[in-house]
């Protein structure tokens, strides 16, 4: 009984790993694809840190003992992000930290049907480089929750940084991201 625990929970363990090195690597690839859109690229010794963090264990685990429910609204009560901004106005990139437990986010509904999704959205923030709101832009498929999951996450980890380190971060909208969400 207790090795059938135990095993139970290195799985979930493991389950929860392998979400979260998907993620890290879409968004490795996504900050690729983004700053296509938004030049000039990050310098590598920027993403390298980010990965030497990753790899070092700096990313921190939680337990998940109960599901999580939330009744957030679709679009939040605030004017709306314009989807279509000209990429040389937005001075900002994603910081998104190390210590995200994707596991703790990713949709009830989805991991009872071991079903993949994505969502985009679009976010606004403040000069501190907090997100204050988003925008739901898609969802695939719909019925799942992906894109609510995808606003919880960038409510309580979504951080904005300077798109240049010696540039001052400034209040601003629009900076979208693309999270694909896998049940392994």
């Amino acid at each position: 009984m207790i090795v059938e625990d135990e095993r139970e929970a290195a799985a979930r363990r493991l389950k929860r790993l392998v979400v979260w090195l998907i993620v890290a690597l879409l968004l490795f690839v996504g900050a690729g694809l983004l700053a296509e859109y938004t030049k000039p690229l990050p310098s590598l010794s920027q993403v390298s840190d980010s990965i030497e963090a990753f790899l070092s264990g700096q990313v921190t685990r939680q337990t998940r003992h109960e599901p999580r429910h939330y009744d957030i609204p679709a679009v939040e009560a605030s004017p709306p992000v314009p989807v279509n901004i000209d990429s040389n106005t937005i001075k900002a990139r994603w910081d998104l930290g190390d210590t995200i437990d994707l596991a703790d986010y990713m949709p009830d509904k989805a991991i009872d049907a071991n079903a993949k999704g994505e969502s985009t959205v679009a976010c606004r923030w403040d000069a501190e480089g907090r997100v204050t709101g988003c925008t739901i832009i898609s969802e695939s498929p719909q019925g799942f929750g992906f894109g609510q999951a995808t606003l919880r996450l960038m409510r309580d980890h979504g951080r904005v940084a300077a798109r240049n380190p010696d540039e001052t971060l400034t209040a601003g909208e629009g900076l979208k991201i693309r999270f694909r969400w896998v049940v392994d």
